[in-house]
């Protein structure tokens, strides 16, 4: 918001001073600071305008410095450097550094006659998720698509609703419409997963982001129950690389399923870009299967 003076004469006066000492300070420690970072030159440009007229410059020694151009007037004339008419000044000078362009002298050298090392591509590994680890803007990125995408997947009950869903978030402002087609082609490779695509259909009964409360009155929401039967089928959608805490999370959601009496407990775990899916049936600790693709 811009600050008239004019708001010195109003109730507001006392706020506008303080405002204005306030801004004055924090521009005096920017000035500060770029006084005392350069270390071979430094060049101050000023506005002069107006210093021009012997009228207006003597109004720039009257009360606050109004800017930079005035601080740097004030110093000149207290220096007994001003001169009318003139605005370039050469306030120090200096002394050239000398560059060191003779060599240094070199210590005793040591022949290594015997040397083990490896080959640095046996040793040397990537991750095929190592981007999503390095780049950090990457992962802002992907942390905004993965809340659309499982917004737009908590509220799809069958693959034929994806279209309608769409609709609706742009309706709402979640996502623009140029957004469409691109999270239309993601979410279609999840709904048309061959392991997956039968839970997105109308035969089986859908629960997503359901509220499960144990006894210690903790709170646990997958992301999509699917009653298939006498089957529960538990899903879980995140963004790679695959962690052991996705797993776990799943896991604790498939014991508090075993615990309402459901026999039959299955968990799928799909990752969002590199379409990786992993799936288990949940038996107790003792009879835990590995992950599968």
């Amino acid at each position: 918001m811009n600050i008239s003076s004019r708001l010195e004469h109003t109730e507001l006066a006392d706020q506008y001073n303080t405002e204005i000492e306030k801004t004055f300070i924090e521009n005096l420690n920017m000035l500060y600071v770029a006084l005392t970072r350069p270390k071979d030159r430094l060049y101050l440009i000023g506005n002069g305008k107006d210093l021009l007229e012997e009228r207006k410059a003597q109004k720039a020694l009257e009360g606050t410095a109004k800017n930079v151009s005035h601080l740097l007037y004030r110093y000149l004339v207290a220096e007994g450097l001003w001169e009318t008419g003139k605005l370039c000044y050469q306030v120090y000078a200096g002394q050239a550094t000398k560059q060191d362009s003779g060599s240094r002298e070199i210590g005793p050298a040591y022949t290594l006659d015997y040397l083990q090392t490896n080959d640095w591509a046996k040793r040397l590994q990537l991750k095929q998720h190592a981007n999503n680890v390095f780049d950090f803007e990457t992962q802002t990125e992907q942390r905004i698509q993965n809340k659309k995408l499982h917004y737009a997947l908590s509220r799809i009950l069958t693959a034929a609703q994806l279209d309608d869903v769409l609709r609706q978030m742009v309706y709402q402002g979640i996502i623009s419409d140029r957004e469409k087609s691109t999270l239309k082609e993601r979410l279609l490779e999840v709904v048309n997963h061959p392991k997956i695509s039968h839970y997105f259909s109308e035969k089986v009964i859908v629960e997503h982001e359901k509220e499960l409360l144990d006894a210690r009155a903790y709170l646990y929401k997958p992301d999509r129950v699917v009653f298939d039967g006498d089957q529960v089928v538990l899903l879980e959608f995140k963004l790679p690389p695959p962690l052991e805490e996705h797993r776990n999370k799943l896991d604790h959601y498939a014991v508090r399923f075993k615990q309402l009496g459901y026999e039959k407990v299955k968990c799928l775990l799909y990752y969002f870009d590199t379409e990786e899916l992993y799936e288990w049936s949940y038996g107790g600790k003792s009879l835990q299967m590995g992950l599968a693709l």
